[in-house]
């Protein structure tokens, strides 16, 4: 099964981006689920419900978000309503909404996780122990969130040394 992972989709531009690409990316891949990564999509930074539910109109099946994913309190609602929009699933319980999914796909179960880093962040419970294998979703494959772009299909562009402080 082909798994299609967008990553962070900024903004106005990134939302209509998406609408025109996304179609005719997942014909030519095959992809038989997309994951967007949408936590960027309303214009400044955070998710609103209208630029998830474009995301979701444009052919996203789950939509992933990060440490911006609830800057906005009107995506709450949403996030309690729709499984298939996942915050980092290291927040605390209090958070609105559910960190994971498993989707139920014909031949296999695929459960999503979405997670944040704990580097170089605010602190967060660690990822490490939100994956422990009683929280997991039972699944034959699992894919979490992913920031690799649309061009998924196209080789990696070479990179650069740099020291990890100029990054």
């Amino acid at each position: 099964m082909k798994i299609l992972t967008i990553g962070d989709v900024v903004a106005r531009q990134g939302c209509d981006c998406l609408r025109h690409i996304l179609p005719g990316l997942k014909r030519e891949l095959g992809a038989k689920l997309t994951i967007v990564n949408g936590e960027n999509s309303a214009v400044g930074n955070g998710i609103l419900p209208g630029s998830a539910q474009f995301i979701f109109d444009s052919g996203a099946d789950v939509i992933t978000l990060g440490n911006h994913g609830l800057r906005r309190r009107e995506i709450y609602p949403m996030l309690e309503e729709n499984e298939f929009l996942l915050r980092p699933a290291n927040y605390h319980p209090s958070a609105p909404g559910r960190g994971s999914v498993l989707l139920d796909m014909g031949a296999a179960q695929v459960g999503i996780i979405s997670l944040l880093g704990a580097a170089f962040m605010e602190p967060i419970a660690n990822p490490f122990d939100a994956t422990a294998p009683s929280r997991r979703p039972t699944a034959c494959c699992a894919a979490g969130s992913m920031t690799w772009p649309w061009w998924t299909s196209m080789p990696r562009p070479p990179r650069k040394s740099a020291p990890l402080a100029t990054i």
